[in-house]
């Protein structure tokens, strides 16, 4: 899609942002992707500038509501909004960076 500048129809790359409000730390974060499954679906979810970003990479549906909010689905941009205090966000993103430094002490014995 990328070589032949040809970005499809939505159905084919899609992706979602999620708005993270009341943590002002997360306004000043980038994390980096993690691989999730969601509903069956192979996916990567990432945290950029207090925003959530899905991108669903599965070539078939799963079990993804036909409604759900991916971008470029309805007309105008519908964004979900994630409630998050400052301590339930830290805490987040602790259990993110341990996860993350267990996966990689694995892979270096």
């Amino acid at each position: 899609m990328l070589v032949a500048e040809d970005p499809g129809k939505p159905s084919k790359c899609r992706f979602a942002a999620v708005k993270i409000e009341g943590a002002k730390s997360a306004d000043t974060v980038i994390h980096a992707p993690d691989r999730i499954v969601i509903g069956g679906l192979n996916a990567y979810f990432f945290l950029a500038y207090g925003f959530e970003w899905l991108f669903l990479i599965s070539n078939h549906s799963g079990d993804v509501p036909k409604d759900f909010p991916f971008v470029g689905i309805h007309p105008e941009l519908v964004m979900l909004i994630r409630a998050s205090d400052e301590r339930g966000f830290i805490r987040e993103m602790r259990r993110r960076m341990s996860g993350e430094l267990l996966e990689k002490a694995k892979g270096a014995t």
